[in-house]
């Protein structure tokens, strides 16, 4: 049943892109290329499971497509000011669960940048977490990421429907396979559930 869930959620999800790619405005006039795929297993702060992500950017935004067994995700970001600022709408399905809400992630300078994120939802992700009925706040995300060469060291915080606030520390080495492929180790820490978190993945830019 995971596996038929799993090829539903691809084909969503690539409909979606296709969707967004042809039904451009022709005022645009810009050209959307396919540049990064990326693919990655493990706990992280954000992510538990297999991911994949597909990227397709533009001149003016680029767009984010995730999946994995439970979750599928679509992110459309809009550049500002050279890449320093980058927003936009975020959507997806969460356990079957309908969400949505703004990203942005603001870069200063080469080696710092942090990572906002809220979402709403219509429905439950878990009956056995509770919440006022009347709120539809799913989580809220807010990270800070500092870049020395290959090593990236980031802390984020996570509030998630009315569970106590999760705070996470981590870091992650990237290392270069050839002109395309690269894979790194992301090691971190929940300090809150006092969990262990370990992700592997890899990326193949175009």
């Amino acid at each position: 049943m995971k596996k038929i869930s799993f090829i539903v959620l691809c084909i969503f999800a690539l409909s979606l892109t296709a969707m967004a790619v042809t039904e451009a405005p022709d005022s645009i006039n810009q050209k959307v290329t396919f540049d990064e795929l990326k693919v990655s297993s493990g706990k992280g702060a954000l992510t538990e499971g297999t991911y994949i992500d597909f990227n397709f950017s533009s001149k003016k935004s680029f767009t984010i497509v995730t999946i994995s067994d439970n979750d599928i995700m679509v992110t459309n970001f809009f550049r500002f000011f050279e890449d320093k600022l980058l927003v936009g709408p975020s959507a997806g399905y969460y356990f079957n669960t309908p969400w949505a809400g703004p990203q942005a992630v603001f870069s200063p300078a080469p080696f710092i940048s942090t990572f906002h994120w809220v979402g709403w939802t219509l429905g439950e992700f878990d009956q056995n977490l509770s919440r006022p009925k009347d709120s539809k706040f799913a989580f809220a995300v807010n990270q800070i990421t500092l870049k020395h060469w290959r090593v990236e060291a980031n802390y984020c915080l996570i509030h998630y429907l009315t569970n106590k606030p999760i705070h996470t520390a981590g870091l992650r080495y990237t290392q270069p396979i050839n002109q395309k492929l690269s894979a790194y180790t992301d090691v971190g820490y929940n300090f809150t559930g006092e969990v262990q978190l370990l992700k592997l993945g890899v990326v193949w830019k175009q």
